[in-house]
């Protein structure tokens, strides 16, 4: 690891150097800002080493493959880095020590988290006793922060340490003790109910296996109760993942269908554990802004009144407590030993339900468990779907008396089989149209005859689901169900608090409390600059802003919510105080959770997801996105340039805008993405613009960069296919060193404007990218908009449809000419399950979702004159035959379901497309990326195979001719820089 400290030894001398500052400043205002300068450092090298070590892996890789040994690169990864030096941390543990400043304790602990994390401390090297004692410091800072998740990840790595430790050939005796206490500590060692649990079961145990069903009730209700007895969620999932198993199995034996009571008894334990990890809340806008009287805004249920202003809708995520879901090993083996119980029922439709909404929750938070879901989650859909037809029959006239008589247990069942029946219609249209479902579980779906009524284009209009299938929880009104909640004990005149550290800014933070007997005071508050603490006897917080004033609460019976808009980032206080009783101690059972935004950016990559390009506003560069058709190489006509390309841009954007019926809205939070430097937009207008075009093909590992004008265009390997920044840096070094181009950072911007793949992958690639890391162009103002090229090509042949129909309605020609590309496979932009009717073309698409797309142009028939081609005269060619044709949208969609990939499917397209317009066709299959024999082969086999099959369904309608034929066309080049200037706004 030497050429890493080698590598990082600039940021190392400013990290010592502001450690150094912080440690000789009396006052806390330069700590805080010389600590914060510290964790923005260990920021930066936790980047660099990560991007390090994945080069290096890269070329062992190779290395691997030339038949060279990885036993160097398994032991470098396990090395420990010693950038923070002796002094560094005697400097750092010594202000620890001396200051009271909150704020500077918090920003101490960040770096104590940061150092050991990326292992940035060489432990192997440190003497015990200071080991011992820089744990020590560790564990005063924890319990100042206790409750935040930096004080519950430290603990975690503490234990490590001392674990680490304990095995040292020269340790001592009373060292050796004194680590043993250590770890004796409830924090590290784990509550009695974790580490004791099967000692402290056997009641539970007993009752479970009784045949007695209120036994059984009893035991799993016992059971609950010791789950929350735990210290952490971790611990709960932990116990549920593996010892609750055996507790489980034996529960769920000699249950009958009738015994209905412990069937919700389970699916409550069943959906506490599997719980939601992302949620949509409504927010009142004057609320998020923070503009109610210039104050934070506390919504609980002891405060009254709402404010009735416009909404915004926000996805949010639970980050910590997702982790810790997806971190618990064996929890899938438990969730299925549930759920194929409850799939023993399919009758019953709350068991139905709650596998349903345990689908849901798995298949947005466990990509890899997917695969194994598809099957299960297609056998609940049927169930729901048979128990949907049952309650129609019961509905329909011969059974309208039977319905009449009625209970009012089986209207609320009806009531619950139609409510399941929606949901599982909005989880199918999730499904079909989200492009993150694997193309194979689509066509499963589209190939059951038992899903078909979910598939109909008025029910998948009718229940639209949200992106990711949610339904919307209005802020202030929610109740988040963690796990179980925790319990503490409050004695008669004592306090208990937890720290809360909020990472985002305008995250929610969300408590829920109640206690076993009595009321408990309740108070918020935020940890402020100037916000002092004291460790003397107890723990005391100082200089505290208030929030909400310590308050009676009646929180027994009564379960309190309380939910907070944090709009700052930092830490904030929770306090239950029981100092108004002199004799009755209180039972407190809570839940602290913070959602962090996730709408609107990810992981503060410096980026704001763009809006629609439907609503996009005129580009102030717009000059600069000309078509290198229409720049002009000398300066004296760049004026004239910038006039064409404004023109053109405005005409493209123009069209775009008129065929809104047939353009979807984009969803941009995963198609577009926009970065840039910049400053005074006017001072940006007079400086010289260069355009840079990137494809990046994940698939052959190509990149191809057009500079300005599209003679310039270079095509390279890609080297490192798992860094977007170090990838476009290195390409991007190399067209500069080609182009013998130098930056002048004063009067140039650079634009550039990538097409990546539509695949996981780059979406993963997109989101770990970071556009400071592009080293070429820090030192100029610069953008970057980033897009899927399927994405880009779709609306590109839109446009050329458009414009190629617009300029050939005066010809006398009365055909359709089709395009189609293998690109369409991977596009999200394109209407799914209809046919579309606009001015100019049609859109006919179904299939596996978003799998393909015919797009059309029709030319206007003119009387005078008709091509040899075309079939004249019957009444299949009338223009109000094709509109009543064109009107019926569900033609021919069942028989097209499967997949568009297959290419009977194909000639089923196009046969019923072919009726519908009653024209003859001009079919054109494009063969777009770059150049690949196989990949030619395969498609020209494809294309006579779609040719047999047509002639073979085409009876009646064969007379109208049809041409089809392969072309090759690389031109993703040309539609990045035709579209992807819209994007910018």
């Amino acid at each position: 690891m030497s050429e890493i400290l080698k590598y990082l030894e600039s940021h190392q001398k400013q990290f010592d150097a502001t450690i150094t500052e912080a440690y000789t400043s009396e006052a806390d205002e330069s700590q805080q800002r010389a600590l914060m300068q510290s964790v923005k450092i260990l920021k930066e090298v936790e980047m660099l080493i990560e991007r390090k070590r994945q080069a290096q892996k890269f070329l062992n890789e190779k290395n691997l493959g030339a038949g060279f040994s990885d036993s160097q690169q398994a032991k470098g990864d396990s090395q420990d880095i010693s950038f923070l030096s002796d002094s560094s941390l005697h400097k750092i543990e010594k202000l620890s020590e001396q200051t009271n400043n909150m704020v500077v304790q918090y920003n101490i602990m960040r770096i104590f988290d940061l150092v050991l994390k990326g292992k940035l401390i060489n432990i192997e090297q440190k003497d015990t006793s200071d080991l011992i004692y820089f744990i020590n410091n560790i564990f005063l800072l924890h319990d100042l922060m206790v409750g935040t998740s930096i004080a519950r990840r430290m603990v975690q790595r503490s234990k490590a340490l001392l674990n680490y430790v304990l095995k040292r050939k020269d340790i001592n005796e009373d060292q050796e003790e004194e680590i043993k206490e250590l770890l004796a500590l409830p924090n590290l060692k784990g509550s009695d109910a974790f580490n004791d649990f099967e000692n402290q079961t056997f009641e539970i145990k007993r009752l479970c296996k009784s045949t007695n069903i209120p036994d059984k009730i009893s035991g799993i209700q016992q059971l609950s109760e010791k789950l929350t007895q735990c210290l952490t969620l971790q611990e709960q999932l932990s116990l549920f993942s593996s010892k609750c198993q055996a507790i489980i199995k034996s529960m769920i034996r000699d249950i009958k269908e009738g015994d209905k009571e412990i069937f919700n008894t389970l699916s409550n334990f069943l959906t506490a554990m599997i719980f939601d990890t992302e949620y949509l809340v409504e927010i009142d806008k004057d609320i998020l802004s923070q503009t109610l009287n210039g104050r934070d805004y506390i919504n609980a249920d002891v405060q009254g009144g709402q404010i009735d202003t416009s909404k915004e809708t926000i996805l949010y995520q639970l980050t910590e407590q997702k982790e810790a879901l997806e971190q618990s090993e064996g929890l899938y083996s438990s969730i299925a030993l549930i759920i194929n119980f409850f799939l023993s029922f399919p009758k019953n439709i709350n068991l139905q339900s709650t596998v349903l909404t345990v689908f849901k929750r798995l298949y947005n938070s466990f990509h890899v468990y997917r695969k194994n879901l598809e099957d299960p989650i297609i056998m609940v859909l049927i169930n729901i779907h048979h128990k949907f037809n049952e309650l129609q029959q019961n509905k329909s006239y011969l059974n309208r008396a039977k319905a009449a008589a009625s209970s009012g247990q089986q209207e609320q069942e009806d009531q619950k089989i139609e409510e399941s029946y929606i949901e599982a219609q909005k989880f199918v249209n999730y499904l079909i149209s989200s492009d993150e479902t694997e193309a194979t579980f689509k066509e499963k779906i589209f190939s059951r005859k038992e899903l078909q009524s979910y598939l109909a284009a008025e029910s998948l209009e009718k229940h639209k689901p949200n992106p990711k299938c949610l339904s919307i929880q209005k802020y202030g009104e929610f109740n988040i169900k963690v796990g179980y909640p925790q319990l503490q004990e409050i004695g008669a005149g004592a306090n208990f608090f937890q720290m809360i550290e909020v990472e985002e800014p305008n995250s929610i933070i969300f408590c829920g409390f109640s206690t076993t007997s009595h009321d408990i005071q309740f108070g918020f508050h935020k940890v402020t600059l100037k916000s002092q603490v004291s460790n003397e006897e107890e723990i005391q917080h100082e200089e505290l802003e208030g929030i909400f004033p310590l308050t009676k609460i009646e929180s027994f019976p009564n379960f309190v919510k309380v939910s907070f808009i944090a709009k700052d980032a930092g830490i904030y206080k929770v306090l239950w105080s029981n100092d108004h009783s002199w004799f009755k101690g209180k039972t407190l059972a809570y839940r602290i959770s913070v959602l962090r935004p996730v709408q609107r950016n990810e992981g503060n990559k410096g980026y704001d997801v763009q809006s629609s390009l439907l609503n996009s506003e005129v580009d102030p560069y717009k000059s600069t996105s000309a078509p290198s058709s229409q720049r002009s190489t000398t300066n004296g006509s760049s004026a004239n340039s910038a006039s064409q390309t404004s023109a053109n841009s405005n005409m493209i954007r123009q069209q775009l805008r008129q065929s809104r019926a047939i353009l979807p809205t984009i969803d941009h939070k995963n198609v577009i993405f926009k970065f840039s430097k910049v400053g005074d937009k006017q001072e940006l207008l007079k400086r010289k613009t260069i355009s840079i075009f990137m494809h990046i093909d994940l698939d052959y590992d190509q990149v191809k960069i057009s500079f300005d004008d599209s003679k310039t265009e270079l095509t390279n390997e890609l080297n490192v296919s798992h860094n977007l920044s170090q990838l476009i840096d290195e390409n991007l070094e190399q067209l500069f060193k080609q182009q013998n181009m130098s930056i002048e950072r004063d009067q140039q911007v650079i634009k550039i404007s990538i097409g990546i793949s539509k695949t996981q992958k780059a979406l993963d690639l997109v989101k770990g990218f970071n556009h400071q890391e592009v080293t070429q162009i820090q030192d100029i103002y610069y953008t970057i908009t980033i897009v899927h090229d399927s994405d880009v090509l779709a609306l590109n042949q839109f446009n050329a449809s458009n414009m190629q129909s617009s300029e050939s309605s005066k010809a006398s020609q009365s055909h359709i000419s089709i395009r189609i590309s293998d690109i369409y496979f991977y596009s999200s932009m394109i209407l799914r399950n209809r046919l579309v009717q606009s001015k100019n073309s049609y859109s006919y698409e179904v299939g596996d979702v978003g799998a393909l797309e015919i797009m059309a142009e029709t030319f206007n028939t003119d009387n005078s004159g008709h091509s040899g081609d075309e079939v004249s005269g019957g009444p299949n060619t009338s223009p109000d035959h094709r509109k009543g044709s064109i009107s019926s949208k569900q033609y021919g969609l069942k028989k097209l379901r499967d997949s568009w990939r297959e290419s009977q499917f194909m000639a089923i397209a196009l046969a019923n497309f072919q009726r519908l317009s009653s024209q003859r066709l001009n079919v054109v299959f494009v063969l777009s990326g770059f150049e690949d024999e196989s990949q030619k082969v395969k498609l020209n086999d494809y294309v006579k195979q779609v040719k047999d099959h047509y002639d073979s369904i085409s009876q009646g309608i064969s007379d109208l001719g049809i041409n089809i034929e392969l072309k090759e066309d690389d031109y993703q080049m040309q539609a990045i820089k035709n579209i992807v200037p819209l994007f910018d706004n």
